[in-house]
């Protein structure tokens, strides 16, 4: 089952799965033969690497998302 990233929000408070955690990478960076970019995350174990753009425009979509949850105005 696959949930959307307001679901997720509502349901863990959270994109991100529990006990993963993020590390954020510049773009071009290799993990396990893979390469991060702006359109790729890559997960390696429970880390998660991403680019600061992925995990910015993540972090305002999540708060958005919360906003619109909880009924509470974007600042």
């Amino acid at each position: 089952m696959t949930l959307t990233l307001e679901e997720r929000v509502r349901l863990f408070g959270s994109p991100i799965p529990e006990g993963f955690t993020v590390r954020v990478v510049e773009s071009g960076t290799v993990i396990n033969d893979e390469i991060v970019s702006d359109t790729k995350v890559v997960a390696n174990g429970y880390d998660l690497y991403m680019t600061d753009k992925v995990f910015e425009t993540m972090r305002d979509k999540c708060l958005s998302k919360t906003s619109k949850v909880w009924g509470e105005a974007k600042s």
